[in-house]
Parts: structure tokens; C-alpha cells; sequence
């Protein structure tokens, strides 16, 4: 199942502003990400152990969605913006000129996600719920940061208690930034394999 990009608000149209304290509140800037809080509802009304996002306030739901999104956008996909596809078909991809590589970059830049990348139109449905996912990880207090740096701990030790581990590697998703296996195990197989390079003749 996919979801068309141009219509994932993450609120529903039917309620553009959020009350917080008696006051009405744009959410205009949280707008574009990968889910909205009704599917997010929808997903999580039937995953097990999901008591804390319908404990969950609507403007942090969408908070998290949203920083899910930012967070997810700043890994390294395969391929390219599907605005920066369009744009060059229209060119010769043998021989791109110095001026057609910026009409290709600056199409992909009108695109403000991510996905959909490439030909297709829609932004895939693992990359929705591992929106959900990840976000559902943020609201449980997750950091990314902290999360990284006790990867990183080789001992640690209280008085005469002392924890040796094995952290000489941090794992993947959490090298990433990625604080949730799950979201990551939907997002992998979209990423670029470090080992490939792309020339493009000038």
C-alpha cells in the first residue's frame, strides 16, 4: 500500500490548529512528514503495548511525526527526488551539462521530503510506519544521543561494582541515528550502499 505525497498534513484538514491552554495554535510548520495522526492512530489502535500514544497529547503526536521525518531525511537514500527524476528525463543523461546538473539539483531541492524518490509517485507505506515507529520511540523518551554514547561505553562502574562490555561497535541504527530497530528494519533496504559511487560526466 502507498500514500500519496501530496496529501500527508500531518493534521486532518478538518482541524488545522490545535487548543493548548485555551489558545488556538497554527501547526502550519509541522505540516509536511511522512504520516499524519489519524493513520498513526489507525496503526497504533492495533499494535500491542501502544498505551503511551493514546496517552499522548495531539500537538505532541504531531511534534513526534514531525521530528520522525527530519530524522529519517537525513539518511542517505538510494536514488534520487522524484522532482530531480522528472527533471532529468527531460535532459540527455549521458552528457549532462554544468547547467543541467543544477536544474536536476535545484528540482530535487522544490521537493521537501525525501520520498518519493525516483519514478514512482508515492511514498512507500515502510517508510509511513517506520515514521510511526520512530516517533513512537521519541515520545518514549528515547535520545539519540545518549542512546549512541552507551553504545559506545567500553565500562562503567559504581563503588566497587564495575560492568564490562563488548562496545568496540555501535549498532547500525543507532550509528544512524535511528533510535528504533523496528523503524530501521523498514528503512534499510531504501538506503544507498556506501560502497557504490555515482560519476556524472561535466
Amino acid at each position: 500500500m502507498t500514500v500519496p505525497i501530496r496529501l500527508l498534513p500531518i493534521l486532518d484538514s478538518d482541524n488545522p490548529e490545535i487548543i493548548i491552554s485555551g489558545q488556538l495554535v497554527p501547526t502550519s510548520d509541522l505540516e509536511v512528514a511522512y504520516g499524519t495522526i489519524a493513520r498513526a492512530n489507525d496503526y497504533f489502535a492495533v499494535r500491542l503495548h501502544s498505551e503511551l500514544w493514546d496517552a499522548t497529547t495531539p500537538l505532541d503526536r504531531a511534534k513526534a511525526i514531525k521530528t520522525a521525518t527530519t530524522m529519517m531525511d537525513h539518511l542517505n537514500f538510494a536514488g534520487e527526488k522524484h522532482e530531480a527524476f522528472l527533471a532529468r528525463e527531460g535532459f540527455d543523461a549521458v552528457c549532462l551539462t554544468e547547467l543541467q546538473q543544477k536544474a536536476i539539483w535545484d528540482a530535487g531541492v522544490t521537493q521537501g521530503l525525501e520520498f518519493p524518490r525516483g519514478s514512482d509517485i508515492f511514498i512507500p507505506r515502510d517508510i509511513e510506519l517506520a515514521c510511526y515507529d520512530l516517533a513512537f520511540a521519541l515520545l518514549d523518551g528515547v535520545d539519540p544521543e545518549i542512546e549512541f554514547q552507551n553504545q559506545s561505553t567500553i565500562s562503567e562502574g559504581f563503588a566497587s561494582v564495575r560492568d564490562t562490555k563488548d562496545r568496540s561497535f555501535v549498532q547500525e541504527h543507532i550509528h544512524a541515528g535511528i533510535p528504533s530497530l523496528s523503524a530501521w528494519s523498514r528503512l534499510r533496504r531504501y538506503l544507498r550502499d556506501v560502497g557504490s559511487i555515482q560519476l556524472s560526466r561535466v
